[in-house]
């Protein structure tokens, strides 16, 4: 700071807001003064590793001594691990700029910021991975027309192709700004941190793995846009679907290209040696086709299966048949991300194994909760109770799907509930979903699929846990799988289930 005074913070905070509180002033004389200071960060960088955030730049204002100063660090990387302060602290010189008593100041500073490294809430934790894979995702779908490099990087145009003045804005247009529309509304985004922790649990830094993050958003994120034309859903996440927005043609162009993202992607990280490349991108292409092979039983029902099992009471063919749909369509693309992180990491043949199924299992464990949280809404419950939703309850039964729970609950129901609850899906109204969701809420089958659900995580989990290391990368690992299996489990499984608006314009699966 100044060649007179030195400051220091008592608290920092990873908000953008001003935050008050107290800094120590020595004079030349070594007199000391406890004076009123605002800390306000103006730049943050989330750690991959830890998905810690610390302000790397703040701007720091003590009335008193009519003192403004900017204090700016390194812009990454400056993080501490270690588990004496908790998980890891920021530290690192920083420069100082600013004014006092109106006279131009400047010196050199130690940033140092602890945060709160307790994990209080896993899904909003694993969120925070989304920001990483969005700054990830600018290299090719940028905010502005004007970085043509990053345009032509994902039109493929970057070879030098000869373009008109116009091209990049209108492909900025056409190809970027529907799926930012997505990109920038975020789920859960607990896929992309599947990349940092596999490469945490084999001891691999994921710092310069950042941008698989964002490959693994934009496959996911490609998908829901698919899958919205082709259910017919006119909103996702609480906002109209891209489709809506952009029109349809456009959005199955903008959509499919982000599949081929990976390549541009992926060229961003260490490179392996040239027969394990070639392996990772054939994992990718296969776990391609097999989502798109489960998007097309998705698609094509199972309804032949459910009326069978509402005649014979046995659900065991069509809960065979529902489980291929989510392995291929959900287990498998997130097998993949693992799988190939994992490879990356050097993982031996016994681990890669054992990984790849877990998070395959855990992708089938979070489809089937999925498929009773629709019942709510797609909110947490507190949102749910609050009368919050993203989605309308019981979207699936008011558009007839034939769901995990509606499988289990032909096991459970005598025949005559069986049949109405064949009745109220065949209905295809909002009406039928209440009845719907009123049998599957009194049949038991909530709980049944939440416990198949745990289950499958807990034995595949056995198989993973004695091959690694202990570390936190391990515990998180464990409490994601938990997280996937059990995210409806404060539901009050007897509350009634309401749609909240009419549902008539989605299209049946």
């Amino acid at each position: 700071m100044s060649a007179t005074h030195a400051c220091a913070a008592d608290s920092a905070t990873e908000g953008s807001s001003p935050v008050l509180t107290r800094a120590t002033a020595v004079a030349p004389g070594g007199d000391v003064q406890y004076l009123d200071m605002s800390w306000q960060p103006t730049r943050h960088w989330t750690s991959l590793a830890t998905l810690n955030t610390y302000p790397t730049a703040v701007r720091v204002s003590v009335p008193a001594l009519d003192l403004e100063v900017e204090v700016t660090a390194p812009a990454s990387g400056r993080e501490i691990r270690t588990l004496t302060v908790g998980r890891a602290f920021w530290e690192s010189p920083a420069t100082v700029r600013g004014t006092m008593n109106g006279a131009p100041v400047s010196g050199t500073a130690v940033l140092q910021t602890r945060p709160d490294n307790t994990i209080g809430d896993i899904e909003h934790y694993m969120r925070r991975s989304h920001d990483i894979a969005r700054t990830g995702a600018a290299a090719v779908y940028p905010d502005h027309p004007a970085d043509t490099e990053a345009i032509s990087l994902l039109a493929g145009t970057h070879d030098g192709t000869q373009l008109d003045d116009t091209a990049h804005a209108r492909l900025h247009q056409a190809l970027v700004a529907p799926v930012l529309h997505l990109l920038d509304n975020p789920g859960r985004s607990w896929r992309p941190y599947i990349s940092a922790t596999v490469l945490g649990l084999l001891g691999t830094d994921p710092e310069p793995y950042r941008a698989l993050t964002a490959a693994t958003e934009l496959m996911h994120t490609s998908a829901l846009i698919v899958d919205d034309i082709q259910d017919g859903s006119l909103t996702r996440r609480g906002r109209p679907s891209v489709h809506e927005v952009f029109g349809t043609a456009e959005t199955i162009t903008s959509g499919t290209l982000g599949y081929y993202t990976f390549d541009p992607l992926f060229q961003r990280v260490p490179q392996a040696d040239a027969p394990t490349m070639l392996r990772i991108y054939q994992l990718y292409l296969r776990a391609l086709r097999a989502g798109h092979a489960g998007q097309a039983l998705d698609l094509a029902g199972h309804h032949t299966a459910f009326d069978e099992a509402v005649e014979t009471g046995d659900p065991r063919p069509l809960l065979e048949q529902i489980r291929t749909t989510h392995r291929l369509k959900t287990g498998r693309l997130v097998r993949c991300t693992a799988e190939i992180t994992a490879i990356l990491a050097g993982a031996d043949e016994s681990q890669l194994k054992a990984i790849s199924r877990y998070f395959e299992d855990v992708g089938i464990a979070y489809q089937i909760s999925d498929d009773v949280i629709d019942l709510y809404g797609q909110v947490s419950p507190d949102e749910y109770h609050q009368g919050i939703t993203v989605r309308s309850p019981a979207e699936d039964l008011a558009t007839g799907t034939v769901t995990y729970p509606v499988a289990h609950a032909t096991g459970l129901l005598d025949k005559t509930d069986r049949r109405r609850l064949r009745a109220a899906l065949h209905a295809r109204t909002d009406a039928g979903a209440i009845e719907a969701s009123d049998l599957l809420m009194h049949s038991g089958a909530l709980d049944v699929c939440l416990t198949e659900a745990r289950t499958l995580v807990d034995h595949a989990w056995q198989t993973l846990d004695p091959l690694l290391p202990p570390t936190l990368h391990k515990v998180m690992v464990r409490a994601l799988g938990w997280y996937a299996a059990q995210r409806v489990s404060e539901y009050d499984p007897h509350a009634p289930i309401r749609p909240t608006s009419s549902l008539s314009h989605t299209a049946p699966h």
